[in-house]
């Protein structure tokens, strides 16, 4: 690999020998000005490769100057001269010309020959962009440092000076974007009856489509967001607006098994627009509290209309340990169902601690409960995540596996169903209960990465039963993502 310093270098040692072309570059005086009268500045001829030299030479000896001079004539006389947009740009940040510099690294990243020329031409593109305070380009150009960083070491560096550029943007935008294949995408039942443990009767048998439909999944998820106020002594305030969508890609057997499946029967949307406040209350120590409001659709129709309330605390415990809390409150109005509103409250605690050098340990508690208008949809649940990441890498991916177990209880559930007291509506002996458990296999593929953003795979199997057979499910799906690294 050349770098563009180097090249002069090599020039010095043939400048006796150099018979380019020569070329006009217009140079102020070198000597001392005379006190009167002053004289115009002369044009001076210089050639070529002399020309190269001397503007190496200058923009190692701080005479940016002479040097920018120098480079721009190069650049007029060949305009594709990839190492003089280099120096014009290194002069053009020390001479506090920011943005002209950013625009002359640009240039030379383009004309770039090598990957180290491209990694010290966005360096200098990166440094201009923050100097004028154009932090999101800043952050761009740092991606192309990363993708053309000469080694772990640089990269490593670059991925912490992205997130300290992170804490000073006030502007921040993030995307994610995956494909999961799945056994059962609709969460459908495993049997084709709906059976009730402890009740004797016919309720009947499920629909192709409320049975487990193989099929693939897309989603995609943007959030942008602005740091109203940032003081780290005194806290953000956030606001952010977020978009998700879901959609489902039916297979040939989705067709067979459910013929009047339609895939936008499966499309998700959600709207949300939030404002959120940290608060540090000590150094190891932070609150926060947020509001948001949001829509969504589900199957091209409304589905329901949300506001929530947020509250979440956060400790360093030590310097490996951390824990965490939170509180949301969330009021839902469901324009086109029978039962219009719903309340859901989730409470929960987390813990994150590394353990040596064996890796991270996590372990999470979580308690829900849901008021809908009408009882066979009031819940409540408890669900517990146990997490682990290990330190090195297993191969080519970084590896975190997790355990997640929940339980749901319906506690005034009803089916309707023929007994011997005919066709009546009976309560589910005990209250509807669902126990779900999880297994989770997550690898991130670091140097499969482009600019910092790396391929995810996810494989997750599920399994959940129920004393209603109409909720007894399995699946298995495969979750292809891509993700930022830093």
């Amino acid at each position: 690999m050349t770098a563009w310093a180097g090249a002069g270098r090599t020039a010095l040692r043939r400048l006796l020998a150099s018979a380019l072309t020569a070329v006009a570059l217009p140079l102020a005086a070198l000597a001392q000005a005379p006190e009167s009268p002053t004289p115009a500045p002369e044009m001076v001829t210089i050639p070529k490769g002399e020309a190269r030299i001397l503007m190496m030479k200058s923009a190692a000896d701080g005479r940016y100057d002479l040097a920018r001079a120098l480079a721009l004539g190069l650049i007029k006389a060949a305009p594709d001269d990839g190492q003089a947009h280099y120096i014009l740009a290194r002069a053009n940040r020390a001479l506090g010309r920011p943005v002209e510099a950013r625009q002359a690294a640009a240039r030379s990243y383009r004309l770039a020959s090598s990957p180290l020329q491209r990694f010290q031409a966005a360096q200098i593109a990166a440094g201009a962009s923050v100097d004028a305070r154009h932090y999101t380009l800043g952050q761009l150009w740092l991606r192309r440092t990363y993708e053309n960083a000469p080694n772990e070491a640089a990269r490593a560096a670059i991925a912490r000076d992205y997130r300290m550029l992170r804490q000073v943007n006030p502007l921040s935008f993030s995307f994610s974007f995956s494909v999961s294949p799945s056994t059962n995408f609709n969460n459908g039942s495993s049997s084709a009856l709906n059976d009730v443990d402890g009740v004797d009767g016919y309720f009947g048998s499920l629909s192709s489509d409320a049975q487990a439909l193989p099929g693939n999944v897309v989603t995609t998820q943007a959030r942008l967001s602005y740091r109203l106020s940032d003081q780290r002594a005194e806290g953000a305030t956030t606001v952010s607006l977020l978009g998700y969508a879901q959609r489902v890609l039916l297979t040939e057997e989705t067709r067979d098994k459910a013929p009047t499946a339609e895939a936008g029967d499966y499309d998700m949307t959600q709207l949300e627009l939030s404002l959120r406040r940290r608060q540090p209350l000590t150094e190891t120590i932070d609150v926060s509290a947020g509001l948001a409001l949001g829509t969504v659709t589900y199957g091209g129709e409304p589905y329901y209309d949300y506001r929530r309330i947020e509250l979440g605390y956060g400790a360093l415990l030590t310097p490996r340990s951390h824990v965490s809390a939170y509180a949301t409150a969330e009021q839902r109005d469901f324009p086109l169902s029978s039962r219009p509103e719903g309340r859901e409250i989730r409470l929960g605690a987390g813990w994150r601690t590394r353990v040596g050098d064996a890796g991270t340990l996590g372990l999470s508690l979580g308690y829900e409960a849901e008021d809908r208008t009408g009882p066979d949809f009031d819940n409540e649940s408890l669900s517990m995540s146990l997490s682990w990441s290990p330190a090195q890498a297993w191969g080519p991916a970084r590896m975190t596996f997790s355990l997640d177990g929940r339980v749901t209880d319906y506690p005034d559930y009803r089916v309707v169903g023929l007994t011997g007291l005919g066709l009546v509506a009976v309560k589910v002996p005990g209250g509807r209960e669902d126990r779900s458990l999880s297994l989770t296999a997550r690898a991130r593929f670091d140097d499969l990465g482009y600019a910092g953003f790396v391929p995810v795979v996810t494989v997750t199997g599920k399994r959940q039963t129920s004393n209603v057979t109409r909720f007894e499910t399995e699946g298995v799906s495969v979750r292809l993502g891509i993700e930022s690294a830093f």
